[in-house]
Order: C-alpha cells, then structure tokens, then sequence
C-alpha cells in the first residue's frame, strides 16, 4: 500500500491565512498546527513578503468567465506555431 504524501489538511490553509480569510476556528487550527510544520513556516515566510508587496488599495476584479477557455485557446496557437 502506498503512503499518503500530501501535506496535512492544515497546509492547504496558508494563503487563506496570510488573507485573513480563515474563520476563527480554522486560524486557531492553523496556528496549532504552524509551530510543529516547517514546510507552512516556509511557505507563510515566502508568503508574507509577496503580500506585504501588493499594494493595499488594489481594487478587486472578478475574472472574465470564458478565461480558461482563453488561456487554453491561447496555448493551443502557441503550440501550432511552434509546429510550423
């Protein structure tokens, strides 16, 4: 039988974290969890310093909805021209 390698539950939580989107039972699971997981100290670490980059005023936009289909439709032309 093959050993589980994802990451506990918890470390799902970092971004939602860092956001203060997190309820208050799940940052103090979350805050539980921290002291005795290094890969979550490393990823708030790296986390912290890309979120105090972003500026604070930056207006929230909702994407377009036919993004993927755009991103996909995107990386297909790419592909045939590098076919070509």
């Amino acid at each position: 039988m093959m050993r589980d390698e994802r990451p506990p539950q918890h470390c799902d939580l970092c971004l939602d974290y860092i956001s203060g989107l997190l309820s208050g039972d799940e940052k103090s699971a979350f805050e539980r969890h921290l002291p005795d997981c290094e890969a979550c100290q490393i990823e708030l670490e790296e986390l912290r310093f890309v979120w105090e980059a972003l500026p604070a005023d930056m207006e929230h936009m909702e994407p377009p909805e036919d993004l993927k289909q755009q991103v996909m439709d995107a990386a297909r032309a790419v592909e045939m021209q590098a076919q070509r």
